[in-house]
């Protein structure tokens, strides 16, 4: 396994000598790539179950953020930020100014199998 990437100059340094990797990715794997990797691997569950557990999965993490709840996976961190000026500390949620934004970041395994 490897990851391909190209060089390209660093245009936030003076450095003229200065570069940055840009990774290639070599194609783009959706959910059902996904779940043909794993009865790929020899999962004993089958097709139908792997796409019920995940659907259920995906909903269960929507929901918690939705009730504000930070949910941490090995894979994931999901939660939620507002974006937009308050003003004043008394000011309320106003949809015209303000947005409601999903944050997600590497969970701790993913981050760990990445930089191995």
């Amino acid at each position: 396994m490897s990851i391909n990437y190209i060089l390209v100059e660093n245009n936030l340094t003076s450095d003229p000598d200065d570069y940055t990797a840009r990774v290639q990715p070599v194609g783009t794997a959706e959910l059902k790539d996904v779940i043909e990797r794993i009865v790929a691997q020899g999962s004993t569950v089958t097709r139908a179950d792997i796409v019920s557990v995940l659907e259920d999965y995906h909903t269960a993490i929507e929901n918690l953020v939705l009730e504000g709840v930070n949910v941490n996976t090995p894979g994931a961190n999901y939660g939620a930020s507002i974006r937009g000026v308050f003003e004043g500390q008394a000011d309320g949620f106003d949809p015209g100014r303000h947005q409601v934004r999903a944050v997600v970041s590497a969970g701790q395994r993913f981050r760990k199998a990445v930089q191995n």
